[in-house]
C-alpha cells in the first residue's frame, strides 16, 4: 500500500508538471489554484499516513510479538500501550481520510473554477 501511495504521488507530480510547467502564473488561475491545493492536501495525507499510521502499526506489531513470546496474558501496561497505539492508528486514519477527501474535492472542482 505504501508503494502505491508513493507511486500515486510521483505520477501526480509528473501530471502537475505537464499541466503547469511549474510556472507561478499557473497558480493565478482557478484551475491551477484548486489543483495545487488538492495536491498539497494529498501530499499532507501521504505524510500523515506514514507518520501517524505506519509508525504506530509497526509498534503494535512489535508489542504483539513481545506479548506472544511471553507465553502468558499481556500485562496491564502492555494492554494500556496497545490500546493507546490502537487509538493513535484510528486518529491517524481519520486525519489521513480527511486530507485525502480534501485532495479529491480540490482536484475534482478545479475544472469548474473559472477565475
Amino acid at each position: 500500500m505504501a508503494s502505491v501511495a508513493i507511486l500515486n504521488f510521483l505520477f501526480g507530480l509528473v501530471m502537475y508538471w505537464q499541466l503547469s510547467g511549474f510556472r507561478p502564473s499557473f497558480l493565478y488561475s482557478g484551475y491551477g489554484l484548486y489543483l495545487t491545493l488538492g495536491g498539497v492536501a494529498g501530499l499532507l495525507g501521504l505524510i500523515a499516513g506514514f507518520a501517524l499510521r505506519f509508525r504506530n502499526t509497526q509498534r503494535m506489531k512489535a508489542l504483539g510479538a513481545a506479548i506472544g513470546a511471553s507465553a502468558g496474558p499481556p500485562t496491564a501496561e502492555q494492554q494500556t500501550e496497545m490500546r493507546g497505539l490502537g487509538q493513535a492508528v484510528a486518529r491517524g486514519a481519520q486525519i489521513t481520510t480527511f486530507l485525502l477527501v480534501l485532495a479529491w474535492i480540490g482536484m475534482s472542482v478545479a475544472q469548474y473554477a473559472g477565475f
